[in-house]
């Protein structure tokens, strides 16, 4: 019954009729548009007026509340300013309800500094959620896999969070997901604007280079040089040099298994829909359409969010803000190491400074390498003992098991978001394996 079941992809409809269903697009990327401007304050005015647009659309609903998981990065932040300014020229008779995560031990996850900072400029109050007190697999509640699919985030924490907000009285909750994806830009726009004869690029590069106190042969060599250098002739001199890296598919993955899906191939060329003219710009539209940690990240919240009775909003994927940012210059978004620069110069004097101009973006791998390190690595071996995945051809289960000891040991051959992937599919198989696992020889009916 299951196996008919199917999600249509983005920017399609479908349609039902004479007998017969059929897929139409009614949206996509055209690339040879183009968004031209004299000055960078032309650029980063329209893009403020499309984003406040977005964030506005997205703040309808007849709740006295809306609600912003506000982390204190530059997206969520960015939303935060503009919804409040909404909110406050409508008279104020709705208000923005924040909740951040905070971490009092692992400090490099700890965003307190941004979010208050952000929260004192808006005048609003700030609820925080110990984030340590809900670690990846310690809420059996909470950490119950869906069967649409079997990925999962910070379960306990955003569940918490989430059933906040709705006690806060709101019906929405707006995210940042999006940003990163359409907004990162890349290096790849000096090689873009060299070949457009701006030879001042190399000024710009030699000046980055003095700024961050290194040789500048080596930034020209990874700004210029090397985009421009085939793939084909980096590998052969990376395999002459002996340096072939770590392998595409880790090696716990059946090969039997990797061939049948075609992973390495989906892995290094990933399906392209659109060639742009140029590699920036081809860059940045392979990032902002990418289907990997957005799109599980957004399914995943389009799943939980609705428990709470809460509808999940993403302002940075509305239409019109990827038809400008993929029709600008690429240097709109990247220069001189700057990412995100068209953000960072349309909210100058909305955003506080601590914020605009944070040139680092918090990440959470330690908190991931505590969960499964020191708080929930028996859990984890137990999994890992006789796994389903191993039974069904997907995993070899011993590899799998050495992969994880070598991690805790701190070996740094996988991350732990890598290995994070395998132990929740084997806890989402463990759940519906009397679905999935009916017929395979061996395989228990839990």
């Amino acid at each position: 019954m299951l196996l008919d079941v199917r999600r249509l992809p983005p920017a399609h409809r479908l349609i039902a009729g004479q007998g017969r269903v059929r897929l139409k697009r009614y949206w996509d990327i055209d690339p040879s548009a183009r968004t031209t401007y004299r000055r960078d304050e032309d650029y980063a005015a329209h893009f403020r007026h499309l984003f406040g647009v977005a964030v506005a659309d997205r703040l309808r609903t007849q709740a006295d509340g809306v609600g912003i998981a506000m982390s204190g990065g530059l997206d969520s932040c960015s939303i935060a300013a503009v919804a409040q300014r909404v909110l406050s020229a409508e008279g104020g008779w709705r208000r923005l309800i924040a909740c951040s995560y905070a971490f009092d031990h692992l400090s490099d996850c700890d965003e307190r500094a941004y979010s208050g900072a952000m929260a004192a400029e808006l005048g609003i109050k700030i609820e925080y959620i110990e984030a340590e007190r809900f670690w990846l697999l310690g809420d059996p509640v909470a950490f119950r896999p869906d069967l649409e699919s079997p990925f999962m985030a910070w379960e306990s924490c955003t569940h918490h969070m989430l059933g906040r907000l709705r006690e806060s009285g709101a019906k929405v909750v707006l995210t940042g997901y999006g940003g990163d994806n359409l907004l990162t830009g890349t290096s790849l726009a000096y090689v873009d604007r060299l070949l457009r004869g701006h030879l001042g690029v190399l000024r710009e590069v030699a000046q980055h280079a003095r700024e961050r106190g290194q040789p500048f042969r080596r930034l020209l060599y990874a700004y210029i040089a090397r985009p421009l250098v085939p793939e084909g002739i980096i590998r052969a001199i990376r395999r002459l040099g002996g340096r072939d890296g770590q392998p595409v598919v880790p090696d716990w993955i059946m090969p039997g298994f990797a061939r049948r899906i075609s992973l390495a191939e989906r892995l290094v060329h990933p399906p392209v829909a659109r060639r742009f003219p140029s590699l920036a710009r081809q860059a940045n539209y392979e990032c902002a359409t990418a289907l990997g940690s957005v799109a599980r990240g957004v399914y995943w919240y389009d799943r939980t969010a609705p428990r709470f009775c809460l509808e999940p909003r993403h302002p940075f994927l509305d239409r019109r803000l990827a038809e400008f940012v993929l029709s600008v210059p690429p240097e709109q978004l990247f220069r001189a190491g700057r990412r995100k620069l068209i953000l960072r110069q349309a909210l100058g004097g909305v955003l506080p400074e601590v914020v605009r101009s944070r040139p680092d973006k918090t990440k959470f791998g330690k908190f991931i390498d505590f969960s499964l390190r020191e708080k929930e690595y028996r859990q984890v071996f137990s999994l890992l003992e006789r796994p389903l995945l191993g039974k069904m051809g997907i995993v070899d289960s011993k590899r799998l098991r050495l992969a994880y000891g070598a991690y805790l040991a701190g070996e740094a051959q996988y991350k732990g978001f890598e290995l994070w992937f395998p132990i929740t599919l084997e806890l989402w198989l463990r759940r519906y394996n009397g679905i999935f696992t009916r017929g395979i020889p061996g395989g228990p009916v839990l």
